[in-house]
């Protein structure tokens, strides 16, 4: 079986694969994006992109298991709130919504490339 993962880190990228289109149907799928379509990223460009890495090294810190795409993006939420507060809604669609795992596991330790000031 395979899964599907979109990382849309762009602007106005929250419907850059609609999974609702009939065309997904029998896909497991998952569209995680940096804002909504009515929402431009900004100077806030690829925050996502970091928001996420750093979500990994926080969830690889608290457990080696691997996590499922829902808990990463949880834990880039929590991201976002504690170090960016961005103005973009991070966004996430799945298809079905059942835990689909984390396919980019980092192997060893991580330690995210880069940290705001």
């Amino acid at each position: 079986e395979t899964n599907i993962l979109v990382l849309a880190d762009c602007a106005t990228s929250g419907s850059v694969a609609d999974l609702n289109r009939p065309a997904w149907d029998g896909s497991r799928a998952v569209l995680i994006s940096g804002c909504r379509d009515r929402q431009a990223l900004g100077s806030s460009g690829g925050a996502l992109t970091h928001e996420l890495l750093l979500a990994l090294e926080n969830l690889k810190a608290r457990s080696a298991a691997r996590c499922s795409v829902g808990e990463v993006y949880a834990e880039t939420l929590c991201v976002d709130d504690a170090m960016f507060c961005s103005s973009q809604d991070i966004t996430i669609q799945a298809r079905p919504s059942d835990g689909v795992g984390w396919p980019l596991w980092p192997p060893g330790d991580y330690t995210a490339p880069w940290r705001p000031l």
